[in-house]
């Protein structure tokens, strides 16, 4: 017998959170993933870097595949990247993007844009492409001083505002202010995290704050037809000065009647942002006057689910159909699957919220909840660790998947689960008070 022939491979940047699950559906199709690393030219923080990856990596159970690392130079990364010969380079995190895109459009290799790179990353140009497309966007000005920040406070007398650096996602560096005094402060810390980043013509945004119910939609675009795959419902907490924090992340399913608009308006903001290929996270919320965009995030939704629970809940994990838009001629694709995608059950992601700082010896979440007839798994932030007070998504205690045909069922566990997290908080870790 010959030699077998040599699998083509698909290169995924920056593989981390849902994105390990590329990992999976890549092996299925028959191709070979390839996972590349950022460049740090630090030795100490390239291996604690590279040991983070590596353990999310293994979060399905995969037989880690080959890791390569970023060339300290475009042009020497594009010649490695050449030699490997992949048939797509895609994101596994937002700042993943825009290497995927040159590389992509360098190699002639499917991809969205790069012309669009800005109003796909950029909190500002987000809501400046909407703006120009006639779709309801959020009043939002760039802030290069405290002094701005400050006169953009007086101009909307009366009215919260949020300031967030112009690149992020979920709620890290999201800070909701009602005073000139929150505003100086809050500045001075997004002026440090930006800083302290040096991510490229990074700075701060101002917007006017606006109520609402909060939604995400899921959606996996084919040569620019859209189609949703699931959404969210976020329950949130506010905190005072810093904005406000997941509680539970509630699975909705998009063929329901009562997500027409918000869809439609998805759809028009992702025409508007020039998303050709792949999966998107958009946030939005519905206001009195219809839904406006939070922000959209271009790679597959986050928060560490893994593709063995989504296809309890989904009509097909978000991977799969991702890697699908690529390869799949639209028409197939399209025949593949409906515009619209039921749920096949309920499903709820409730993040774990610390009133305080602790000391975490072990963690028992699992132990605690396994019990549970909804419980899938549980997530959290390691063991011999300061666990601090939650302010943001990277502040949780962890998160707990739960899925069940019987949404009452569901319902019940997260009592539980709620008087663990307020009254027994020693059955989810053992720890200490700081």
């Amino acid at each position: 017998m010959g030699k077998n022939k040599e699998k083509r491979k698909i290169i995924i940047y920056k593989c981390y959170s849902s994105a390990v699950n590329y990992i999976h559906d890549i092996r299925m199709l028959g191709y070979e993933p390839v996972l590349l690393e950022p460049f740090i030219e630090d030795e100490a923080k390239r291996i604690e870097m590279h040991d983070d990856y590596t353990s999310n990596y293994k979060f399905n159970g995969d037989i880690c595949p080959e890791v390569i690392m970023e060339k300290p130079t475009y042009e020497e990364a594009l010649e490695m990247i050449k030699e490997i010969n992949p048939i797509l380079i895609l994101p596994g995190a937002d700042n993943a993007l825009w290497l995927c895109m040159k590389v992509s459009g360098d190699l002639g290799l499917k991809s969205n844009s790069l012309e669009n790179y800005m109003p796909m990353r950029d909190k500002y140009h987000m809501q400046k492409a909407l703006k120009e497309a006639d779709l309801k966007s959020m009043d939002t000005v760039i802030l290069h001083s405290e002094d701005e920040a400050l006169s953009f406070f007086i101009s909307h007398k009366g009215k919260k505002v949020v300031l967030k650096p112009t690149e992020g996602a979920a709620t890290a560096g999201v800070h909701i202010c009602d005073s000139a005094e929150q505003v100086k402060v809050v500045y001075k810390v997004l002026e440090k995290l930006i800083n302290d980043r040096e991510r490229d013509g990074e700075t701060v945004v101002g917007q006017v704050f606006y109520e609402g119910p909060e939604y995400a939609i899921d959606t996996i675009s084919c040569e620019g037809n859209h189609v949703v795959l699931y959404g969210w419902k976020y329950k949130k907490k506010v905190i005072p000065l810093f904005g406000t924090i997941y509680d539970q992340t509630i699975y909705i399913s998009p063929d329901k009647e009562e997500y027409t608009e918000i869809i439609e308006y998805v759809f028009n903001v992702l025409d508007a942002i020039g998303i050709k290929y792949g999966a998107v996270h958009t946030e939005v919320i519905v206001t009195d006057d219809g839904p406006v965009l939070v922000e959209v995030n271009c790679r597959p939704g986050g928060g560490f689910q893994k593709y063995t629970y989504q296809d309890k809940i989904m009509f097909e994990h978000e991977t799969k159909v991702s890697l699908d838009s690529y390869l799949m001629e639209p028409c197939d694709f399209l025949k593949k699957y409906p515009e619209k995608m039921p749920l096949k059950q309920p499903g709820i992601q409730k993040d774990i919220i610390l009133d305080r700082d602790i000391y975490v010896e072990k963690v028992t979440i699992t132990e605690a909840c396994r019990n549970l007839p909804s419980f899938e798994y549980a997530i959290d932030n390691g063991a011999q660790l300061h666990y601090a007070k939650t302010i943001d998504f990277e502040t949780n205690g962890g998160t707990i998947f739960l899925t069940d045909s019987d949404e009452r069922q569901i319902q019940k566990d997260l009592e539980y689960i709620y008087d663990l997290e307020k009254n027994h908080l020693e059955l989810l870790y053992q720890y200490r008070d700081i």
